[in-house]
C-alpha cells in the first residue's frame, strides 16, 4: 500500500482549512463501512413558499446574480404577466418571510423583480401555437381576471374580457396612484397579454341580463369584479356634501377627471387606501389628516406605506373614531370624534376598539374623505351565485355554486384583499377552468417540498451586508403624482442579489468537496455526484452545507 503524507493545516479566523491528503484516499472502498447515506435535495425557499402567485422567487434572484435578466423574466412570466406591477405595488410578503431578515435584513426581492420587469417592458410574448376550441369569458380586467386571462391563453384558449370602464386593469388603474403606479407600467404590461390573442371589450357593463347570455355563449366563466363600493360609518352628518368615499377619489382622480378637494380634509380609516387618499390629496395642496380607531400596530396599512405618509408631513391621528359630522349650509365644519381603546382581540384578530365613555373632542374640517373598508357590489350576479358575508362563496379551486363559473379577487369569500393574492387566485382559477373543460383534476402544482428555515442553514458561511435601497424621489418634488420610488440600476441589482441564501438549493459552493474526507464526491457534466463506493456516510457534508441542500439518511 503507498503511504501518504498528510498536511494539517489549522483553521483561521476569517476561514476554515480541511486536513489535506496529498497523495490518493482513493484506496480503500470505505462504502461497505456505511450506515448513513448523504445526498442532495431541493428544498422549498421561504420566499418561494410566502409569494401568493406562486413565483419562483429563489429562482429568478439566481438568474439576477448571473445577469440573466431575459432568463429571470421569462421564469417570472411562468406564475404571473405582471412583473413591473408587482415589484411596485405587491406588499412583498415574500420579504417577511426571507431568511436574510433573521440574519441582518431581507433581499429586497420587490426591487429586483420591478428591474427584471422593466428591462423587458419591450418584450412581446408569443402566441400560443396550439389553439384549444374551447371559449372562456373573464368578467372584471383587475389583476384576478387579468391574470386568469393570461395563463388560459398561454394553454391555447379564446379568452374575452368585458371591462365596465374606459381603461383595464381594475384597481390596479383606478384605485392606485400613479406616484406608487404609473399608467404606462400597467399599460405595457397589459397590452403584452392582449398580443397573446386575449380580447378586452372595455365600457360594458356585463348586467344581470347579460351575464345569463354570457353562460350560454361560453364554455366557462371568471368573475373577476372587484370591491368598488364603499362601507359606510353610519354615523351623523354622512350625508353632508363634504362627505367623500375615498376610492371613489381615487378613481376620479386616476380617471382624470376634476377633483375638488378643500384645505382641511380628514381621512378615517387606517389601510392601503386612506395612505392613498392622504397622500393624493396632499398633492393637490391641503393638509389632511388619518384618523384611526386602533394604534398603529394594528394599522392593516404596510408599514412602507405609513413611513412614506408621515414622511409627506401627513399626520395621523389613533386611538379616535368619527362620533359626528358637524354641518353648516350642509357642508362639513367640524367633526367630533371618540376617544377609544384597545379591548380584547375581535374576529380579525386584533383589538377590538371600546369607546370611552364622555371622552370627546371636536376638529374644524372641511371635508371627510371615508375609507373603512370596501365591499363588492353584485347586483349582476347576486341572485344567481351562492353569497357568503356578502362576497362570492367558492370551493379551493375558485369554483362558485354554478357550475363551471368561477371567481377570485376581491369579488371572493376568504381573500386577502392584494394585488399580488388576486394574481395567485386568477392563476389556480385558470388550472381548475381547464380541468373542468376536460373533466379532469386539476394540475395546479400545489404541493412542494418542505420549507426551510433559518435555525436549518449553516450561517456561518455568510457575512452580514446591508439592504441595497432604492432612490426615493426627493421630498420638495413631490407637489404632483410622479413616481416616488425608483429603479435600482444594474451593478445595485447584482448586488442585492449576492445576498440572497439560495435556501434549500445547491448553488454550487463546493463546500461538500472541500470537506469530504475521502474525496468522494465530484464534479461530473456540471452536476455533483457521489461516488457511494467510498462514501463512509460521515456526514460532514451535509454538516458544512450553508443552503441544508444535503441530507443524512439511514441506509436501506
Amino acid at each position: 500500500m503507498a503511504s501518504r503524507k498528510v498536511i494539517t493545516v489549522w483553521r483561521g479566523k476569517a476561514n476554515l482549512y480541511p486536513a489535506i491528503s496529498t497523495y490518493t484516499t482513493r484506496l480503500d472502498l470505505t462504502g461497505s463501512w456505511r450506515y448513513m447515506k448523504p445526498s442532495y435535495r431541493n428544498l422549498t425557499a421561504p420566499c418561494d413558499h410566502g409569494c401568493p402567485a406562486g413565483n419562483d422567487v429563489r429562482g429568478y434572484i439566481e438568474y439576477a446574480l448571473k445577469e440573466k435578466y431575459d432568463e429571470a423574466f421569462k421564469l417570472i412570466l411562468e406564475t404571473s404577466p405582471f412583473p413591473s406591477v408587482c415589484g411596485r405595488v405587491c406588499y412583498h410578503p415574500c420579504e417577511t418571510e426571507c431568511n436574510r431578515g433573521s440574519f441582518d435584513e431581507p433581499i429586497a426581492i420587490h426591487s429586483l423583480e420591478r428591474f427584471i420587469g422593466d428591462r423587458a417592458k419591450n418584450y412581446e410574448l408569443p402566441k400560443p401555437e396550439v389553439k384549444v376550441d374551447k371559449k372562456v369569458a373573464v368578467i372584471g380586467s383587475g389583476p384576478a381576471g387579468l391574470s386568469c386571462a393570461y395563463h388560459l391563453a398561454r394553454k391555447g384558449y379564446a379568452v374575452t374580457v368585458y371591462e365596465s370602464k374606459a381603461h383595464p386593469g381594475g384597481m390596479l388603474y383606478y384605485g392606485i396612484p400613479a406616484y406608487r403606479l404609473p399608467k404606462d407600467v400597467l399599460a405595457w404590461e397589459i397590452a403584452r397579454i392582449e398580443q397573446m390573442g386575449v380580447k378586452l371589450i372595455l365600457n360594458t357593463n356585463v348586467d344581470n341580463e347579460a351575464f345569463r347570455e354570457i353562460k350560454k355563449y361560453f364554455d366557462a366563466v371568471f368573475i373577476g369584479l372587484g370591491a368598488w363600493g364603499e362601507q359606510k360609518m353610519s354615523v351623523e352628518g354622512e350625508d353632508l356634501a363634504g362627505v367623500t368615499a375615498g376610492l371613489q377619489l381615487l378613481n376620479n382622480i386616476n380617471a382624470g377627471e376634476q377633483v375638488r378637494v378643500f384645505p382641511k380634509i380628514m381621512v378615517v380609516g387606517g389601510g392601503n387606501t386612506a395612505i392613498d387618499v392622504a397622500r393624493s390629496v396632499k398633492r393637490m395642496g391641503s393638509h389632511p389628516l388619518i384618523l384611526y380607531r386602533r394604534t398603529e400596530k394594528e394599522m392593516p396599512a404596510h408599514p412602507d406605506e405609513i413611513a412614506e405618509a408621515r414622511h409627506e408631513g401627513i399626520d395621523i391621528h389613533f386611538l379616535a373614531a368619527p362620533k359626528r359630522i358637524i354641518g353648516e349650509a350642509g357642508n362639513v365644519v367640524a367633526v367630533e370624534c371618540q376617544q377609544m381603546k384597545l379591548g380584547p382581540p375581535d374576529s380579525s384578530g386584533r383589538r377590538r376598539p371600546v369607546p370611552i365613555e364622555g371622552d370627546t373632542f371636536t376638529l374644524e374640517m372641511d371635508q371627510v374623505i371615508t375609507a373603512i373598508g370596501e365591499r363588492p357590489v353584485l347586483d349582476s350576479i347576486g341572485d344567481m351565485v351562492k353569497l357568503k358575508w356578502n362576497r362570492i362563496d367558492r370551493d379551493k379551486d375558485g369554483q362558485t355554486s354554478l357550475k363551471g363559473i368561477y371567481c377570485g379577487g376581491d369579488v371572493a369569500v376568504n381573500t386577502a384583499g392584494t394585488v399580488t393574492n388576486a394574481i395567485g387566485e386568477g392563476r389556480r382559477a385558470a388550472f381548475a377552468i381547464e380541468a373542468y373543460l376536460f373533466d379532469q383534476p386539476s394540475s395546479f402544482p400545489a404541493n412542494h417540498p418542505p420549507v426551510v428555515n433559518y435555525d436549518m442553514l449553516n450561517v456561518d458561511y455568510f457575512s452580514p451586508a446591508p439592504r441595497v435601497m432604492p432612490p426615493h424621489l426627493a421630498l420638495s418634488d413631490r407637489s404632483d403624482y410622479r413616481e416616488v420610488v425608483h429603479a435600482l440600476d444594474q451593478d445595485a441589482v447584482v448586488k442585492e442579489a449576492e445576498r440572497c441564501f439560495s435556501c434549500g438549493v445547491c448553488n454550487y459552493c463546493l463546500n461538500c468537496i472541500t470537506y469530504c474526507p475521502d474525496s468522494s464526491i465530484s464534479m461530473i457534466n456540471e452536476c455533483l455526484e457521489i461516488d457511494y463506493k467510498y462514501c463512509k456516510g460521515c456526514g460532514i457534508c451535509v454538516t458544512e452545507c450553508p443552503r441544508n441542500a444535503m441530507c443524512l439518511e439511514e441506509e436501506r
